[in-house]
This record gives C-alpha cells, structure tokens and sequence, in this order.
C-alpha cells in the first residue's frame, strides 16, 4: 500500500484548544461520558448536570466547565440518586 504524506500545509494548520467552539464539543463529550447522553442541547445538559449536582442549574459552559472536568477526569459523576435520564 502507498504511504501517508502530509504537506507542509498540513502540519503548519494552526492548533485551537481553547476555542469556543472546542470547549462546548470538549464539555458534550465529557457530560455523554458521564451519563448525559440524551440528544438534548448542551444547556439542557449542563442544566440536568448542575441539578444532580446540588448547584444552580444556570445551563452556561463557564459555570460549569471545572466542575464538569473535575467529575469526568476523576471517574465520579453526580451520585446515582440524584442522577436522571434525559430522554
């Protein structure tokens, strides 16, 4: 088989992590991880999450980032009592 090549191009396109747009992805992917999977927005998520929580269901990304982070990179999501099904 042929091999892969990648232009200089390609590896000259600019790296945005901290982008908007890649927080709100990184903050679904992390909520899906954790339980939130339902095909509702991403406010509605951060909102259910917020509640399980014990916080203030506020739905805004920047409320919520750390603690999202927090509870995805340490395996504890919101107890199970308190977690419910977004359908």
């Amino acid at each position: 088989m042929g091999e892969l090549a990648l232009s200089q191009t390609d590896e000259q396109q600019p790296q945005t992590t901290n982008s908007p747009t890649s927080e709100a992805e990184e903050a679904r992917r992390r909520l899906n991880n954790l339980g939130y999977s339902s095909p509702d927005g991403l406010e509605d998520k951060i909102r259910a999450f917020q509640h399980d929580c014990g916080e203030a269901p506020t739905g805004a990304l920047d409320d919520a980032k750390a603690q999202i982070a927090t509870r995805h990179d340490q395996l504890t999501p919101p107890s199970p009592g308190k977690l419910r099904t977004l359908v």
